[in-house]
């Protein structure tokens, strides 16, 4: 065996750019020069702009037979300390591990760093902080600069015109902070680039960096697809037309349409494996999608032949990244359940569920046999004298877990099965078989309708006239990363097209799509054999709705379209009632916020999730989270979007009502705020959703004007 090793580098948290003093630098419009000119000046410096700033840099492995292994990489752009760290496996000799990190450090005398929100509204006016630190061992002035070639933000309040400002002199070694007042005009990533030019010439620096410019209102995605068979009909042109629908009243300017076709039916699933669904994975259940579609990929590859380094690879990580997570949530009796040891009781669904997979998993990772063995003795200890597997624990989604009304028929052929499967490793194969007797949710639609069409496959050998007809209609459910809409339904969605896919594979494969636009204009996509997988794009003219084309060849395809909307009016389901209190505290330094909500349509529903997103330029505290676990009805919590926007789980709703108190702190200066948003919903049936758009902190602009000398020379004095 090789050795193998493993070398990582990642940022010190004790390297934070900015530790020495703050004095705000006097800025203003760049008439003059700044301090440290004269006569024999040299010319300025040329810059680098710097635009690489991972947060982790290394994590490679490296198969060597060499006792010295050397590794050459580009250094990031972080201004910053890299910590690196290497440990190493050999079949003589074992484990060994680095006795000590190695610290890299990387640093300029006269450096730029940003500070902007992680994402804006398009109208929202927002300061762009741009601290500029001096080390050059002497005061200096400097000038930044920045550019908007593409006009695709304006400078508020009587700054029109003004990109570049100074200041005329930072002692060293501090820091001094410059700003521009902007509001963002085109929708998009905005890349942001500054430069700064030490006023003597001798050091400057360089930034781009991307900000999300998003438009106002809720987004809505919706997909339309195809499936087109030409396996049978080599000389036949297929002619198909796709359209987007629009609602009436909608954001002008944020409709996306594009037009996707990929050869390989579950080639976009491939592409997108880390986002399939498109909700929060946060629980035991939930994290199984971002592991179990990486096996079915794997298989399905490598059974057609086509598994490539670039795909297993990344598969693989997904599948150990998964499986230590979801070891996150195995309970001391060795059961598995949403929320682990916090929950009251393992499920025998989820455990028999998670065995299953690692068993799969065992082909491609490693799986601890003891934590196999272990749960497979939890499995056993549910099953009734009478042969029948119970479940004990939490059911979030009666449809998905063996029907409704209380039968234990699909729960305990689900469960044997996981048996006969461990039946199939070695290291199992004295595992005891326990005693073996003999108006619909859409996510069990979709899964039951997967479940038919693997029947269908079984049955109809190489007639699959009845096995595409239904393809067609799940891939027509698919979301616009190749997922369904919840977990199960997912995984086994995606088992079934793996195995049509499989089915309607050709080694003589060559289809050519013809796209036929306005005025005439064709636009040709050729897939061929090397390319069956690669998924080919097209963006619709601003204004175009629908697209027709035309298909000749031999071989499958799908072809999708795909569109973004963005509108103001949030409907009116009646699953939940919602009600939302925002107060601004402090000069609209902090936001308190009350939200309450019930269910409306039985006694309790299923998982649900409330989801708070916050106005631009404010964040939530990770540490003040805490006293909202101290709830038994909220099981969990999570921060996306660099803490803008809070996932809140509950087991259930009931028709009481539950309020939720929590505060957000302003980060950035930001006026002009659109509505945002908060939403609760079932997790396994998302129809039963609900989401209103509230007011946040009503700001001016002139109040974010207090940091900007420029700024407050106009209208704002």
């Amino acid at each position: 065996m090789a050795p193998m090793m493993m070398m990582k580098a990642e940022m010190s948290m004790d390297a934070a750019v900015g530790a020495a003093p703050m004095p705000m630098g006097r800025a203003f419009a760049a008439n003059g020069g700044g301090g440290g000119g004269g006569g024999g000046m040299p010319p300025p410096p040329e810059i680098r702009i710097r635009k690489a700033f991972p947060e982790t840099w290394i994590f490679t492995e490296l198969n060597e037979h060499d006792d010295k292994t050397e590794l050459v990489q580009m250094v990031p752009d972080t201004i910053t300390s890299w910590i690196i760290n290497a440990f190493q496996i050999i079949s003589s000799d074992g484990l060994g591990v680095t006795k000590s990190s190695s610290k890299l450090t990387v640093f300029r005398p006269f450096f730029i760093v940003l500070s902007v929100p992680y994402s804006v509204i398009q109208g929202e006016v927002f300061t762009l902080k741009v601290l500029v630190h001096n080390y050059l061992g002497h005061p200096v002035g400097a000038r930044v600069t920045l550019e908007n070639p593409d006009d695709a933000f304006t400078l508020a309040i009587g700054e029109e015109g003004i990109l570049t400002k100074t200041i005329d002199s930072i002692p060293s070694p501090s820091v001094a902070v410059v700003t521009f007042v902007i509001s963002p005009t085109k929708i998009g990533d905005l890349v942001l680039s500054l430069k700064a030019v030490a006023s003597t010439n001798e050091a400057g620096d360089g930034v781009t960096q991307p900000l999300i410019v998003k438009p106002p209102g809720v987004k809505q995605s919706k997909t339309d697809a195809v499936f087109v068979n030409l396996l049978k009909s080599s000389n036949k042109i297929v002619r198909k037309t796709l359209s987007a629908t629009f609602p009436e009243h909608r954001v002008p300017g944020g409709d996306i349409v594009k037009f996707t076709v990929i050869g390989d039916i579950i080639g976009g699933a491939i592409i997108n494996l880390e986002s399939l669904i498109q909700l929060p994975s946060g629980c035991g259940e939930q994290n199984m999608i971002n592991f179990v579609p990486d096996l079915v990929v794997l298989d399905y590859l490598k059974s057609i032949g086509s598994l490539t380094t670039f795909v297993k690879t990344k598969a693989v990580s997904y599948l150990e990244v998964g499986y230590q997570r979801e070891l996150t949530f195995k309970r001391f009796d060795s059961s598995f359940s949403a929320f682990g040891n916090t929950d009251a009781d393992g499920s025998t669904w989820l455990t028999a569920f998670v065995v299953r997979s690692f068993i799969g998993a065992k082909r491609y990772i490693s799986i601890d046999d003891a934590v196999l063995i272990s749960s497979l003795d939890f499995l056993i200890r549910q099953q009734s004298d009478n042969g029948s597997f119970v479940e004990n624990g939490y059911i979030h989604d009666l449809v998905l877990q063996g029907g409704g009304g209380g039968s234990t028929y699909a729960l305990t052929a689900f469960t044997l099965l996981t048996f006969v499967e461990a039946k199939s490793l070695p290291s199992l194969q004295d595992k005891e078989n326990p005693r073996n007797y003999g108006g619909i949710v859409k996510p069990a639609s979709v899964e039951m309708t997967a479940y038919a069409l693997l029947t269908y496959l079984i049955r109809e050998g190489d007639e699959l006239k009845d096995s595409i007809e239904i393809g067609h209609w799940l891939l027509k459910q698919r979301n616009d990363q190749g997922g369904f809409i919840s977990t199960q339904d997912t995984v086994v969605g995606l088992t079934a097209l793996a195995g049509l896919a499989k089915a309607t594979s050709t080694p003589n494969y060559n289809v050519k799509v013809k796209l036929l636009l306005p005025a005439g204009v064709t636009r040709t996509i050729d897939i061929g054999a090397d390319d069956v997988g690669t998924l080919q794009e097209y963006f619709l003219p601003a204004g175009l709705t629908s697209v027709t084309f035309e298909a000749e060849g031999v071989g499958t395809a799908l072809a999708q379209l795909s569109w973004i909307y963005y509108t103001m009016k949030t409907g009116n389901n009646s699953a939940f009632s919602l009600e939302i209190d925002v107060q601004p505290k402090d000069k609209n330094r902090l936001l308190h916020f009350v939200i309450c909500t019930a269910y409306k349509q039985g006694d309790k529903s299923n998982m649900a999730i409330l989801e708070v997103n916050i106005p631009t330029g404010y964040g939530f505290e990770q540490d003040e989270l805490i006293d909202l676990k101290k709830d038994v009805a909220i099981k969990r919590t999570e921060l996306e979007n660099s803490d803008s926007k809070l996932n809140i789980y509950f087991n259930s709703l009931t028709a009481k009502t539950t309020c939720v108190t929590v505060t957000a702190h302003r980060i950035h200066f930001v006026a002009k705020h659109s509505k945002s948003s908060v939403s609760v919903y079932d997790y396994y049936d998302t129809t039963q959703r609900v989401t209103k758009l509230y007011d946040g902190a009503e700001v001016d602009p002139c109040q974010i004007c207090e940091l900007d000398d420029s700024c407050k020379a106009h209208k704002c004095v």
